[in-house]
């Protein structure tokens, strides 16, 4: 009588299925700080050498490597961090990542989910925890699962707006016993297709050198732009201005059309776009004020006349000071 071994029958740990979709994703790094609600991952991790655990001595470092490595890398990092205490321990880093929108798969050890009643060491409401810091946070609780939420958690981290997506991983479901496929790797298209073109074209040709601002925001970077910015700028004769708090700095500096960075409060960003016709933000997430003050950012568009190109704001006629949105129509 022949025996057919578990392996055999295609069933293996949920642990397992984790590395194998990790293997697939491209994943050749794992930052984190393991403790024992992250053993059945250390545990399956000695049957893929081509992983590699990158240790670190805490959570707040294991966050802020992982974060280097996927702004490096270009791709989504893969963190792993011990249950409440480590997810803790890494919120500031975790808020930095969210605020530079670094694509971050985000896990942690959770306590075996058969015991959660007796509050065991370090058990935490793992899902509310990671919440405030990441795009979606949700607990894996059937080994099954671990494929479509693995897959999932790749893409939607790398989604605009990108960021970390957070999984909670129990220690009984990593452990359980699944035949769940891996699946493979999937294929989405995210490019914009961008629209009114010519519109845009016609809009921005009519300003005079010198009155059309451009703002060059991050998304500039992450789209692979920076030489089409550049070319765009010398084009128009505009002056460019960085985000008020970047990730990245998508413009050249030593370009004579660099003007900086803008300021952190509203105030002083509406002087510095008062002084322009036009506004032509590239990027969605450029004016983030730190201090509170009084107003917008944005001056308030001004009234213009499509046949005579004059224009009055609220606070007088004949004033063309106020900035025109990019994603407003063209007047």
């Amino acid at each position: 009588m022949s025996i057919e071994t578990v392996e055999g029958l295609g069933r293996r740990r949920g642990a397992a299925v984790l590395v194998e979709v990790l293997r697939s994703e491209g994943v050749r790094y794992i930052f984190g700080n393991p403790g024992t609600t992250e053993l059945p991952l250390i545990d399956a991790l000695t049957d893929a050498p081509d992983i590699a655990y990158v240790l670190a001595l805490q959570e707040a470092s294991a966050v802020a490597m992982a974060d280097g490595y996927a702004q490096a890398a270009r791709r989504p990092a893969f963190l792993n961090l011990h249950t409440a205490g480590g997810l803790g321990h890494g919120f500031g880093n975790l808020l930095n990542a969210q605020i530079a929108g670094t694509p971050l798969v985000v896990t942690a050890g959770q306590q075996d989910s058969r015991h959660a009643i007796t509050d065991p060491l370090l058990f935490g409401d793992l899902v509310t925890i990671a919440a405030p810091t990441v795009k979606w946070a949700r607990e894996v609780t059937h080994a099954d699962q671990l494929p479509i939420l693995l897959r999932r958690a790749f893409h939607d981290s790398s989604a605009a707006p990108s960021g970390p997506v957070f999984l909670s991983l129990p220690m009984d479901v990593m452990e359980e016993m699944t035949d769940a496929s891996p699946g493979e790797i999937s294929t989405i298209d995210r490019c914009a297709v961008a629209g009114s073109l010519d519109r845009l074209a016609d809009h921005l040709a009519g300003l005079a050198p010198g009155r059309l601002a451009i703002i060059a925001g991050d998304e500039i970077e992450a789209s692979d732009a920076s030489a089409e910015a550049v070319r765009l700028a010398d084009a128009l004769a505009a002056p460019v201005y960085g985000s008020s708090w970047p990730a990245h700095i998508p413009f050249p500096t030593a370009h004579p059309l660099w003007a900086g960075n803008l300021p952190t409060k509203a105030t002083e960003i509406a002087e510095i776009l008062g002084a322009y016709d036009a506004v032509f933000a590239l990027g969605g997430k450029s004016l983030i004020t730190v201090l509170y003050t009084e107003g917008p950012a944005v001056p308030p568009a001004p009234r213009c006349s499509s046949s005579r190109r004059t224009c009055a704001t609220s606070a007088g006629p004949t004033r063309r000071r106020s900035p025109w949105s990019a994603t407003s129509a063209p007047p």
